[in-house]
């Protein structure tokens, strides 16, 4: 499992949540209301599921997802 694909899933979930928005790696994610509250925890649940992986709520931090990259590292970090 390689990075490209990590990036394509946390893309798919994000399209599943809003399928109208235009996002690519660096898209800010929180900054730019892409993501709030409610879909966060239901991207958080997502990438935890598909990677058999536990996100503490303290590491859903904007550091970690701050954009696609940033989350793709942490969670790469997570495998």
């Amino acid at each position: 499992m390689g990075v490209k694909e990590i990036e394509k899933k946390i893309m798919d979930i994000i399209k599943e949540i809003n399928e109208e928005i235009e996002i690519d790696e660096s898209t800010l994610l929180l900054e730019e209301e892409v993501l709030d509250s409610v879909s966060m925890l239901y991207l958080v649940t997502e990438l935890e599921n598909e990677y058999k992986i536990q996100i503490p709520l303290d590491a859903v931090t904007e550091d970690n997802f701050k954009n696609i990259d940033s989350i793709v590292k942490y969670v790469f970090s997570l495998i």
